[in-house]
């Protein structure tokens, strides 16, 4: 999808969403919709439409106000060198009205929100969005990304809950931490299609040995790559890889390079968030549930889940790579 299709979507989906609402309240009130796209530095393109509310009279003559410096003629918005920073309001909002509020910056990631009476107002910082935007989009990227969440989990599966699972999830934070920023600085240029695969074969690997069941005689049974006898190693080693998957998720958005810096912080910030709210919650779970007679089955079974899905997943990700050989 192209970006200006993906900026649509955005608009779209949030229309959407606060519109399922308004009809579940008897079509009482609709949202309105406010969309700021930069053009040009200090240019803007702007798409508004006033909410209704049947209950209230007209709200058509409704308009919304830009930060001081910026002159709106019709469609175009123009705020000079300085560009778009500052308060945007939607003055005069009340009742059950509604604003939704979608700010496209050329290099930055957008900005969304939704303004009604009790908070008619939103900040907008130059150069995109803020560090708490570029953490929340991090935090995404791991919550959502099955083939990261498998990982972390593989590596619960074959782990002792002692310090050595610290020390492993800190290697492999570590490691995807170095090749996210070189990746986004542009200092390596891996194939995406290989990086996938990878990462799916890392999934398998964790997935298999978590079949194996515990014991005392783990470090000294395995061979070198046995992830039971070097945890920290092989998480570090797949961590650089799993690191460029991340990399490629985030140059899909639209990275400010007036802010670069910040925003990789942010993210990478987001992702070890994320990272350890799910590891909690598993360990969380795990603790719960230990005394259950169904407990050991439930997590064969969840191993059994994992290593299908991995191996699903390298299979499809090698034939993609066999088909870009080929072609």
């Amino acid at each position: 999808m192209s970006a200006h299709g993906t900026r649509f979507a955005l608009i779209v989906a949030m229309v959407f969403a606060l519109g399922v609402a308004s009809r579940a309240q008897a079509h009482e009130s609709a949202p309105g919709v406010l969309g700021v796209e930069e053009q040009d530095d200090g240019s803007y393109l702007v798409a508004w439409t006033a909410p209704v509310d049947t209950r209230l009279p007209n709200a058509s003559w409704m308009e919304p106000r830009f930060p001081e410096g910026c002159t709106r003629e019709g469609a175009r918005l123009d705020c000079g060198a300085r560009g778009l920073e500052g308060e945007i309001a939607i003055d005069g909002l009340e009742g059950r009205m509604r604003v939704a509020v979608v700010v496209v910056p050329r290099d930055a990631a957008p900005l969304e929100d939704v303004l009604d009476a009790s908070r008619p107002r939103m900040t907008v910082t130059h150069g995109g969005a803020p560090l708490l935007g570029w953490i929340s989009l991090g935090a995404e990227h791991v919550l959502l990304g099955l083939d990261h969440l498998a990982f972390l989990l593989g590596l619960l599966f074959v782990s002792r809950l002692d310090r050595r699972l610290v020390l492993t999830i800190t290697a492999f934070t570590l490691a995807h931490s170095v090749t996210l920023a070189l990746a986004v600085l542009d200092l390596v240029h891996p194939s995406s299609a290989l990086v996938e695969a990878l990462i799916a074969l890392s999934v398998l690997l964790v997935a298999r040995e978590g079949l194996e069941p515990r014991s005392a005689s783990d470090d000294a049974s395995r061979t070198p790559w046995s992830v039971r006898r070097a945890p920290a190693a092989i998480a570090a080693f797949f961590g650089l890889v799993h690191g460029l998957g991340l990399a490629g998720a985030l140059r899909e958005t639209a990275l400010p390079a007036r802010a670069l810096v910040p925003a990789l912080f942010g993210f990478n910030v987001g992702v070890e968030l994320g990272q350890l709210a799910f590891v909690g919650a598993a360990l969380a779970i795990a603790w719960l549930v230990r005394e259950r007679a169904w407990a050991p089955r439930a997590r064969t079974a969840l191993v059994y889940v994992v290593g299908s899905a991995a191996a699903y997943w390298l299979l499809v990700r090698t034939a993609v790579i066999l088909e870009r050989v080929v072609t």
